[in-house]
């Protein structure tokens, strides 16, 4: 993948996903199952496939 190029851009570190409703159960149910809330986990799982895509 690619580096990023540079920005000035702000980021808030929020945005809105839609996903399909099995989708979410799935992911809450995991997220309880680990102790951890949904969001957590969520942002989780979209560090680990981001460095993971960063390593190539």
């Amino acid at each position: 993948m690619k580096a990023l190029p540079e920005t000035k851009k702000k980021y808030s570190g929020r945005f809105v996903v839609r996903l399909p409703s099995n989708l979410h159960q799935h992911l809450a149910e995991q997220a309880e199952q680990n102790n951890v809330s949904l969001n957590q986990m969520v942002a989780t799982l979209l560090a680990e496939q981001s460095a993971k895509a960063r390593a190539g």
